[in-house]
């Protein structure tokens, strides 16, 4: 018998704070959060890659114009991502048993903002750096998750906003 469509959202929340609980209860080593830590926090507003864009725009004269395009998706991302969470107001994860571990702006949740700039950043530079940042993006992304100010779900819908923005500065 196939799931109807309130079966299939009540599944899919089923499993998304499933995964929520299994990241959580899964901690790393002391080391590994401290550095998790500081990526985390260096996504707040972005600010990291504002940094990244700003040095690029500063350092590369010949690519000038594609770090500020990148940044101006960055910024494009915020405001999108502000708007979306306006619209869909999902609280952020609140389990007893798994308190957040780090302070946010707001208390909506979905889509993730760290999510949705890291991915456009790491697309949008992609035009103009060799090294590759989407690994960085995804640890920042995860990371929302395992400090439990989002849903894995928050964080995979923000990295797929931050990528299509990016994709359409391009």
């Amino acid at each position: 018998m196939p799931l109807r469509p309130a079966g299939a959202r009540a599944a899919a929340t089923r499993a998304d704070v499933a995964l929520y609980r299994f990241v959580r209860r899964n901690r790393l080593p002391p080391v590994l959060d401290r550095g998790l830590h500081a990526l985390t926090r260096s996504g707040e507003y972005a600010a990291c890659w504002y940094a990244v864009g700003l040095a690029g725009t500063v350092l590369d004269a010949p690519g000038r114009p594609r770090w500020r395009r990148a940044m101006g998706a960055i910024f494009a991302t915020q405001m999108l991502n502000n708007v979306l969470k306006a619209v869909f107001r999902r609280k952020r994860p609140a389990l007893a048993d798994l308190p957040a571990l780090v302070p946010v702006p707001t208390s909506l949740s979905f889509p993730s903002a760290h999510a949705s700039t890291s991915f456009c950043a790491a697309r949008g530079f992609a035009a103009v750096t060799p090294v590759p940042l989407g690994p960085v993006a995804a640890t920042i992304a995860f990371s929302r998750v395992y400090f439990g100010v989002h849903y894995p779900s928050d964080v995979l819908v923000g990295a797929a906003v931050g990528t299509l923005v990016a994709g359409a500065a391009r």
